[in-house]
């Protein structure tokens, strides 16, 4: 911040004004995937890895081949149990989130933009919404 605050001071002006929601964000996917969203994929990976780290390349990739195959065959096997049309995790939070809602009265407002009141509560809620 320093040296930004040197060699540009209006720059350094902008960067501090909160301003986070304009640039901050700019080059992630802001539809995310999942609920948990975590960067350690390598501590993960060289976890995994760690006994086959001094082998020769090759059979480094082997190891690393038959692990994440041996993983994906075990999901597979998990999921075939699975019934319905979402993961147990995710119809878990729905039915959480619909006994939460019980309460509320919907009103469409226009399409994709809905009306919400909680009791005293009233909010918008726009599924149209796209952060700048």
């Amino acid at each position: 911040m320093e040296k930004i605050k040197k060699e540009n001071p209006k720059a350094y002006s902008y960067i501090i004004e909160d301003q986070t929601h304009l640039w901050a964000s700019y080059k992630f996917d802001i539809d995310l995937k999942v609920t948990d969203n975590t960067t350690n994929f390598m501590n993960s990976f060289n976890g995994k890895i760690e006994k086959y780290r001094h082998e020769p390349i090759f059979t480094l990739l082997e190891a690393v081949i038959e692990k994440f195959m041996s993983a994906i065959a075990k999901r597979v096997e998990i999921c075939q149990e699975w019934s319905g049309k979402v993961v147990p995790k995710v119809k878990a939070l729905l039915t959480k989130l619909e006994v939460d809602s019980r309460c509320c009265r919907v009103t469409l407002a226009r399409i994709g933009e809905f009306s919400v009141q909680d009791g005293h509560s009233k909010f918008k809620v726009d599924l149209n919404f796209r952060p700048v």
